[in-house]
């Protein structure tokens, strides 16, 4: 990059520009209009620098955003639900359009589908999508994809407090006979 330093800055006193602020070096109008240039070519670098710095940032943010949805995986551990953790990847596939990087509907299924690939309990149900999708012909949309996965989970959900309600009036009705 251009190392161009910024031109002093002229002090103006009675109409008449100086180099500082003793008033001791008056400059002609060659010299103002050289400053004036020389200001001029300086504004125009800096200007072109922070262009570039902005969008090199702005390439890191769209890499960083793909690379956050291409990496990301549910893991079933009762820190993050379902819905939050396809909601979060929601969020991750609008900022990517904000930036003017939108993703296609299949593209994003297709992150989604492979973001579960470490949670077997939604395995039948991924292997149902793409069979039907085979059959059909047609691609599930990553908004049916989402209502369907987050459905599993609400149902598993509800299993699983009535196997634990279960247990617990098993464990009681085992108590009280003893």
């Amino acid at each position: 990059m251009d190392t161009t330093h910024k031109p002093i800055v002229l002090v103006e006193h009675d109409g008449s520009f100086f180099q500082n602020d003793n008033l001791l070096f008056l400059l002609l109008n060659k010299q103002l209009e050289e400053h004036e240039d020389a200001m001029e070519n300086w504004l125009q670098k800096e200007a072109t620098k922070l262009t570039s710095i902005h969008g090199n940032r702005g390439t890191m943010f769209e890499t960083d955003l793909l690379a956050q949805l291409q990496n990301s995986c549910f893991i079933k551990n009762g820190e993050v639900t379902m819905c939050d953790y396809l909601a979060n990847l929601v969020i991750l596939k609008e900022c990517l359009a904000e930036i003017d990087c939108p993703l296609f509907d299949a593209s994003f299924a297709s992150y989604i589908r492979t973001s579960l690939s470490l949670a077997p309990s939604y395995k039948p149900l991924l292997t149902m999508f793409t069979t039907n999708a085979c059959v059909t012909g047609k691609p599930v949309s990553s908004q049916d994809l989402i209502w369907h996965i987050n459905e599993e989970a609400n149902n598993a959900t509800i299993k699983s407090s009535i196997n634990q309600h279960h247990e617990a009036m098993v464990v009681m009705i085992v108590c009280s006979v003893v």
